[in-house]
């Protein structure tokens, strides 16, 4: 049997850094991200997965063929009415829809959540 070799260590600074921002209560950090599956017809679906990291809780699935920037932010809207209360932060990828104005113009409109405060996964 050939001896285990280590893994090699990375060098550089890491892109996800380990002190990354802990949500400290509910409605502190949200999360989005979309996903997309395919039916069996081989269209496209595409799903926009909305959580709250604090409470682990799912507060929305949009199921949809068509997600852009304008429809995050009217689901954004919906669930902040819903829950009575904006949140601090958002933590989200680099997809189009996610760092388009309209998100950008969104975040802005909050007093407790600005461009600085939106931070990138």
């Amino acid at each position: 049997m050939p001896s285990r070799t280590r893994k090699r260590q990375r060098l550089g600074v890491s892109t996800c850094p380990a002190d990354r921002l802990r949500a400290q209560r509910p409605d502190h950090v949200w999360a989005l991200d979309f996903q997309f599956d395919q039916t069996s017809d081989g269209r496209i679906l595409k799903l926009l997965n909305i959580v709250d990291e604090h409470a682990r809780l799912v507060l929305e699935i949009v199921v949809e063929r068509r997600i852009d920037a304008v429809r995050t932010v009217d689901v954004l809207d919906e669930i902040v009415t819903r829950r009575g209360g904006p949140l601090s932060f958002i933590r989200c990828n680099n997809g189009p829809e996610l760092t388009a104005n309209a998100l950008r113009d969104w975040c802005r409109f909050f007093e407790g959540l600005d461009e600085a405060q939106t931070r990138s996964r």
